[in-house]
């Protein structure tokens, strides 16, 4: 490795060679950088992964080192594999130019011509073949170097900072005597520790509950206490003198502040009776006295100084329960990630050279996303890198994870840590956005410019100060468009927010037709890029009334799946139900409940005044028997969710959460309407939701309440709940939070909300006040950080009292407004061409405005300043507003409202109009209405069934129907009576066929059809309920939670039906088949594929068990059976079954042969060993059938279908 590079290739020969742009002067000064510790301040757009990759080249090029020498870090595995792709792509597009050349030097000349002149429009011969011939010789020096197009294809390692901690704490962890064989975890897991710790904690914990706070919280809060602790690499012991050390300074104050108080009470009594006797001499002898005594405290100030004991006290007692938790986690052989970094810094301490080894391994190294790394992150890697080929690329301007353990200081505290020499290191920017249109970065830069001045007030050095963003060359100033204006209601709001969107729609088709032409054209390259859409908010709160906007319109839109997933109704009434369960005075979920059962507004009011009569709660009087002012289907409906949630509440001591969360489906009836077509409640969604349960349950120790504030806490402090990598859909307008947009970009983007306390929010701490933020002065980013003191002082020669944190408030809230406006930063970068900028006035239901938020001012005028701390007029007007914002013609008929509304909330009128409306009860036949089968909108059915009886004997004309407005009413009732009745086909109706059904097409059976025609619920069998009860036993025996709980427990079972049940457990725990067999897969769904396009069946299928022998392989699927095993002439009806499990464990395992697959019954009712199975071989040598093979079932299947048709045609259906 050479430190500076003989040049062989010059990073313009290299950006041709390796079919990126030509690098800018400002790139090229990163690219050519000697081999030592660089730092590279990167605005947004600039284009920093591909400058960092062009380094890369140029470095394995010109000094000599191999592209498996060096080591890229980032944060996510996302941005690991677009890391590594793109030093991937570089790499080898220099190696198959390389390989041409040598192949032959003529033609290669020929074709880097033909590129010149053409992607790079050079014009000048001579400057061409100077060029030319200078790459060709360097190219020949290239390969008498040694350099190959296989060493070039030899792979850079790319990982995140975590992942190489973990690298290097399995290294060499032992040698600092730590244990193999730790589990990572998730933060659903340190919430379950944390939980149980807190469960069994005997001493008192010094914690006032806040309004509104729950014991998630307060679990949630420890945790963030803890991580910052590992972030920070904080002792314990030290955190807790500190903490004792604040609390005897603020209790000693506290009490001089009472005996003051009470020094002074007798005094200014004694002088306000002096001046009312008119005794001047004496009142003003009293008054000198009074002033020789300290100055009194605020009131403010006392509240705040008791805050501060109570949160001092309560920090010592937290180091207690953080000691508990981190000895638990090493007792379990868990740890996180903050523990392994912060291990890995300790491990550094302690043992020598291992920085030597990953020097010598890791030439060169690139951190990506700098400024996000915490204090941890930075003394590990200084450990490891320090005085070495480090090269950090960050945006200060970026930097918004500081709630997440990002440090406050990595730009500026790079030169410290990464070499002996700081003032020698060299700090260079690349400040050319290649992303933004000008409108888009004056925008930006109106934000940057002001973090900028603000950070020169401050005094931080310029070198780590982020310029404004430059305009990419050749682009034309005019380009880009920024919209903005606010509204009266975040219902408004919404609507400028489509019809925003309605215009990237319009792009959007546009773009598809000119692909397709471009496509039908036969013409090759890259064609036309379809434009991309997002709207980004500061808090998922704001998303609601934008989804259903977006939903109303049309505009298909997308979600993380996870946050699609809580979002989703289906999700939404299972977490209802399951938190009535646990908490039943959550009196928010039972009216979600109640809302699905359809009560009317009279007979919730009839339940609430019950529960005013006899001073029961509400969720109580529901359960008990109700009153007779209650109506008849408002007592029914009640009824079927009282039984749902006793069912709930009987399950809910033993089962699982995730038990819990199906049950929960299942007696809702969601499992059922997940199927019909055109549901608001998606499978998809609540698979996703119990994956996120799964996730919750790792540690086998899981409660149902501890998830549930797990969830909740999650969603309010916008953390992640699981880990999902969903496919992103360009062609859907992407709705996510500012933080997850953090890296992506889009054509359009809209970011509403920006109104005061959502952005900029307005939750500034200071942490004397709050249980949960690390100390300052523990933090190890603390001189950039506000300095907070017990300080108590006079703010004025006129005050006469002190204050205590009144007097930081100025700093408390330009800190927290620097950390939003790099949010903001982020947020408007985004956007490539158009950006909507939006707030309203009324947010919900709120009575009080919302002012407009400091980003939404700033862009009005030079007059507003961000970090000016005087505060909105209490009436505003956006004067400005309207020279600034070009109004756009898509706002159609929704105004901006510039000055503050002194009318109510609309949207309270709206709301209380539209609450509870009572159904109009229509008389129906009395055997037409079932509640029990069909509780949830009995009345909307009678209503329906109504209008169309009425529409059906007096149906409009076409004249009426004419002049009938599309979309109402009488036009969808009309259109709808109307309309064809289409013939059931019978090529869709076997398309999709369980595999335990097949069986039922040999035999040609005709209730088999009706059946599927007209699917009812079968009549219950006590046989059937025990199998249900014995194959969930078993699946717990084998590890794993049932799919299923039958309704009611073994304990409703009669005395025959337990005496079975406990012969099969028996049989069960004593079956010789098992033995020498190892646990495969349990309760297994999936679908087996036959036959191809619209051709094909699908056959669903669910699979008891599959093991696999240990001596030789053989996967054994199994399906548990509680009847007697059959007669051979009865084999017939049991081969479909066996046969369709192998077919599809052979179509989803590829890599098996058939003859590696068995597939058996497992008898449980017999006792005698040769009975007990029965194989798929041994029906078909029965059988005489060679095998069973997806020829024979695609006929089978092709028959039954011919079977329906005929069925149909006699049924005339």
């Amino acid at each position: 490795m050479r430190k500076t590079s003989i040049e062989i290739l010059n990073p313009e020969h290299l950006a041709l060679l390796t079919k990126a742009f030509p690098p800018t002067e400002e790139q090229e000064q990163v690219i050519k950088a000697p081999l030592e510790p660089l730092l590279v301040v990167a605005g947004a757009g600039s284009g920093k992964t591909e400058t960092i990759a062009n380094r890369l080249v140029y470095w394995v090029v010109n000094g000599a080192i191999s592209p498996q020498s060096v080591l890229g870090l980032t944060f996510t595995k996302k941005a690991t594999a677009e890391m590594g792709q793109r030093f991937a792509l570089r790499l080898d597009n220099l190696a198959q130019n390389l390989e041409k050349f040598v192949a032959s030097p003529s033609r290669f000349e020929v074709e880097m011509c033909r590129q010149l002149k053409g992607d790079w429009q050079w014009r000048d011969d001579s400057k061409i073949h100077g060029f030319i011939r200078s790459l060709t010789a360097g190219l020949h020096a290239l390969q008498e170097s040694g350099m190959t197009s296989r060493i070039l294809r030899s792979g850079v390692e790319v990982s995140t900072y975590d992942a190489l901690a973990s690298k290097v704490l399995t290294e060499f962890g032992v040698l600092a005597g730590r244990d193999s064989g730790y589990q990572t975890i998730t933060d659903g897991t340190r919430f379950q520790i944390m939980s149980q710790i807190l469960e069994t904690w005997v001493s008192n914990l010094s914690y006032r509950e806040e309004e509104g706070a729950s014991v998630g919280n307060f679990i949630e809060g420890l945790l963030h206490l803890a991580g910052d602790v590992n972030a920070h690499v904080v002792d314990l012991n030290t955190m807790k003198k500190l903490y004792a050390d604040f609390l005897a300074t603020a209790q000693r104050e506290l009490l001089a502040s009472q005996k003051l108080d009470e020094a002074l009470e007798p005094l200014k009594a004694a002088k306000k009776a002096a001046k009312a006797a008119n005794d001047k001499q004496r009142e003003k002898a009293l008054g000198a006295e009074i002033t020789n005594l300290d100055l009194p405290l605020t009131s403010q100030a006392k509240k705040d100084l008791e805050r501060t004991v109570e949160v001092m006290r309560f920090g010592v007692d937290a180091v207690e329960v953080i000691r508990a938790f981190n000895t638990r986690k090493a007792q379990l052989r868990f740890a996180d990630f903050s523990d392994q970094t912060r291990e890995v810094v300790e491990l550094l301490k302690k043992v020598a050279n291992i920085s030597q080894s990953y020097q010598q391994r890791y030439q060169l190294v690139l951190l990506d996303e700098f400024q996000d790394t915490s204090v941890a992150q930075l003394k590990y890697l200084s450990a490891l890198f320090r005085n070495h080929a480090v090269t950090a690329v960050g945006d200060p301007n970026q930097a918004i994870y500081a709630w997440r353990g990002a440090s406050a200081a990595s730009i500026e505290e790079f030169p410290k840590y990464f070499s002996d020499n700081p003032s020698k290191v060299a700090s260079l920017t690349l400040r050319t956005s290649w992303r933004n249109d000008a409108a888009i970065l004056n925008v930006a830069n109106c934000i940057a410019s002001e973090i900028a001045e603000q950070n020169r007030t401050e005094g931080k050095n310029e070198n780590f100060i982020m310029p404004d963003l430059s305009l990419r060359p050749g682009a034309s100033p005019d380009l880009g468009r920024v919209y903005g204006a606010p509204f009266l209601t975040d219902t408004d709001e919404a609507r400028a927010v489509a019809n925003f969107l309605k215009n990237w729609r319009k792009d959007l088709e546009q773009a598809v037709e000119k692909t397709a032409a471009w496509q039908a054209a036969g013409r090759v390259g890259q064609p036309p890029s379809l434009p991309t859409a997002a709207v980004l908010c500061r808090k998922k709160s704001i998303m609601l009334p934008i989804l259903r906007e977006l939903s109303r319109r049309g505009i298909p839109f997308q979600l993380q799946a996870r946050e699609s997933a809580l979002l989703d109704p289906g999700v939404v009434l299972v977490r209802a139900a399951l938190n009535v369960v646990v908490n039943p005075q959550n009196s928010g979920s039972l009216l979600l409940l109640l809302n699905r059962f359809r009560l009317s507004r009279e007979d919730l009011e009839a339940i609430s005044k019950a529960a005013g009569r006899t001073g029961l709660p509400f969720q109580e009087v529901m359960k008990s028997q109700i009153s007779a002012s209650v109506s008849q289907p408002g007592r029914e409906r009640l009824a079927i969710l009282r039984e749902i949630i006793a069912k709930l509440e009987k399950h809910v001591s033993y089962a699982t959460p995730l038990q819990m969360a199906k049950l929960a489906a299942k007696l809702l009836g969601l499992d059922i309407e997940q199927r019909i077509p055109g549901t608001p409640y998606q499978e998809e969604a609540f698979t996703i939701f119990l994956s996120i349960i799964e996730d919750f349950e790792r540690s086998g120790q899981a409660t149902l309440r501890a998830f549930l504030e797990w969830l909740d806490v999650a969603e309010s402090e916008e953390k992640e709940v699981g880990q999902f990598q969903e496919a992103v859909d360009t062609k859907k307008v992407q709705v996510i939070t500012v933080h997850a947009a953090k890296g992506l970009e889009w054509d359009y983007v809209a970011v509403p909300g920006l109104s005061e306390g959502n952005f900029p929010d307005n939750r500034t701490e200071i942490w004397l006040k709050n249980y949960f933020v690390l100390p300052y002065p523990l933090r190890g980013d603390r001189d950039s950080l506000p300095q907070y003191e017990i300080n108590l002082r006079q703010l004025g020669e006129k005050d006469r009292s002190r204050k205590f944190l009144e007097q930081y408030d100025g700093v408390r809230t330009l800190h927290h407004l620097k950390e939003e406006a790099n949010l903001a930063y982020v947020a408007f970068t985004r956007a490539k061409s158009h950006l909507f900028l939006s707030m309203s006035w009324f947010k919900g239901c709120n009575v009080n405005t919302a002012k407009p938020g400091a980003f939404f001012r700033v862009l009005l005028g030079e007059d507003a300043k961000l970090f000016c701390m005087e505060k909105p007029n209490k009436d505003m007007t956006l004067v400005n507003s309207q020279e600034f914002m070009h109004l756009p013609d898509w706002l159609g008929d929704i105004n901006p409202c510039f000055t503050e509304p002194e009318e109510a909330n609309p949207n309270v009128q709206e709301f209380e109009a539209g609450l509870w409306q009572a159904p109009s009860w229509l008389d129906l036949p009395p055997e037409s209405i079932r509640p029990e089968t069909f509780p949830w909108d009995v009345a909307g059915l009678q209503r329906s069934y109504q209008m169309v009886t009425v529409a059906a004997e007096n149906p409009p004309d076409s004249q009426a129907l004419e002049s009938a407005i599309p979309g109402s009413l009488s036009w969808r009732v009309w259109k709808l009576y109307n309309a064809p009745r289409p013939r059931l086909d019978s090529s869709t109706l076997l398309r999709q066929i369980a595999a335990t059904s097949v069986v039922k097409l040999d035999e040609s059976n005709d209730d088999f059809m009706l059946q599927k025609l007209r699917p009812l619920p079968l009549p219950p069998s006590p046989a059937a309920r025990l199998g249900i009860i014995m194959h969930a036993w078993i699946a717990q025996q084998l590890g794993q939670p049932t799919l299923d709980i039958p309704d009611g427990s073994e304990a409703t079972l009669d005395a025959d039906s337990r005496l079975k049940l406990n012969c099969y457990r028996q049989t069960w725990e004593n079956l010789q088949f098992l033995k020498g067999k190892a646990v495969m897969d349990i309760e297994h769904s999936g679908s087996l594929v036959v036959g191809e396009g619209t051709e094909g069946f699908e056959v669903p299928l669910r699979i008891d068990a599959v093991f696999q022998e240990r001596s030789c392989g053989t996967t054994w699927i199994v399906d548990w059976k509680t009847a007697s095993h059959p007669n051979p002439p009865q084999y017939e009806r049991y081969l479909h079954q066996l046969g369709i499990y192998r077919l599809y464990w052979l179509q989803t395992h590829p890599e098996l042969d058939s003859q590696d697959i068995q597939c058996a019954y497992v008898y449980l009712k017999e006792g005698e060993t040769e009975h007990q199975v029965l194989t798929l071989e041994s029906i078909l040598e029965h059988l005489k059938m060679p095998d069973y093979t997806p020829e024979y079932l695609y006929k089978l299947l092709k028959r039954g279908e011919t079977e329906a048709t005929e069925f149909l045609s006699q049924k005339n259906l």
